[in-house]
């Protein structure tokens, strides 16, 4: 115990340290093992954000989702963080427009959806930010369906993967109940329905057939 207190301020001191001395790619080495020790939500969450403004300057948008990500999981209603989440999103979507594959854009739609659905369900003073994306979205369901072609690997296809990893491993619990829901759901009505259809069936069965009765003998006279 007493050694996780002495890591866990060591971690601290430096993030500290790093953030007072605008030293953001030692604070980017050092981000995993401060989360790892625990050190305080609140400190990271302004470490985060300051990396994830550092990184959007210098035009690192696919990292910048990454950080500005982290921050907004640890204080989602900030608008201004969410305003930067999803800056950093556009600038990458645009920055890398033509070298998406169909799987590339089908998962980084996967990925940033659950977010942005979140946010409009969630914090109404964030309607417009949300609004911001529609255009995105319309531009990735068509060249979906009617652009791209489909590859087995594209120059940005590692970047997609680690921002899906980063998005899904940062999620809120809020947002992890909303997506297990999104999920399960339609798997659960799909089930009710099987189960329904086979109780229509078994009962269908237990009906006797619309046949003709059998006439029976005329006795003689």
């Amino acid at each position: 115990m007493q050694k996780e207190i002495i890591t866990k301020k060591i971690f601290t001191d430096r993030v500290r340290s790093h953030i007072a001395d605008n030293k953001w790619e030692d604070l980017i080495k050092l981000f995993p093992g401060a989360e790892e020790a625990g050190v305080a939500n609140t400190l990271l969450k302004s470490a985060s954000r300051k990396v994830g403004e550092y990184l959007y300057s210098s035009k690192r948008y696919y990292e910048a989702i990454i950080f500005s990500n982290k921050a907004r999981s640890r204080d989602p209603k900030t608008k201004s963080t969410f305003n930067l989440f999803v800056n950093s999103l556009q600038m990458f979507f645009n920055e890398n427009v033509e070298e998406f594959s169909q799987k590339d854009l089908s998962e980084f739609k996967q990925a940033i959806l659950p977010i942005i659905d979140f946010h409009k369900l969630k914090f109404p003073a964030h309607r417009k930010i949300v609004d911001s994306t529609d255009h995105m979205f319309r531009r990735i369901d068509y060249r979906i369906k009617y652009v791209v072609k489909e590859v087995e690997e594209s120059k940005v296809t590692f970047r997609v993967q680690q921002i899906k990893n980063s998005l899904y491993g940062d999620m809120t619990s809020e947002e992890v109940q909303q997506e297990f829901a999104r999920l399960l759901v339609p798997k659960l009505r799909e089930r009710l329905d099987e189960e329904e259809n086979s109780e229509e069936e078994k009962k269908n069965s237990k009906k006797k057939p619309n046949g003709k009765k059998k006439k029976g003998k005329k006795k003689d006279k």
